[in-house]
């Protein structure tokens, strides 16, 4: 199932986009095996018609989403090189970020 969020990423602290939307897929058992996860795991597809240069390691954090066991705003971690279509279109890999804390590098 498909969520629609909008994030402000951030890289090594510093603030790179407001407002992209993204769309939001759960990542399937296999694929989440194939990029290296493990059970229990919290991998996302994300996709983004918006055109930013995102790179592997940067910070995406919900705008409107709060982790009701912190009280802080969702935060996902791209952990691929974003690839880039000729359509436009951006395909993402993104691990949940757990915490309080504000991780930033």
């Amino acid at each position: 199932m498909s969520q629609d969020i909008k994030v402000t990423a951030t890289r090594a602290g510093a603030p790179i986009a407001q407002h992209l939307p993204l769309q939001l897929d759960n990542m399937s058992a296999q694929e989440a095996a194939y990029h290296g996860g493990q059970a229990p795991y919290f991998r996302f597809a994300a996709y983004s018609l918006t055109s930013v240069a995102l790179e592997q390691s940067d910070l995406l954090q919900d705008e409107a989403n709060v982790d009701p066991k912190t009280g802080a705003d969702v935060k996902y971690r791209v952990i691929n090189i974003p690839e880039d279509f000729p359509d436009g279109h951006v395909e993402l890999v993104l691990d949940r970020v757990f915490g309080k804390s504000n991780p930033t590098s």
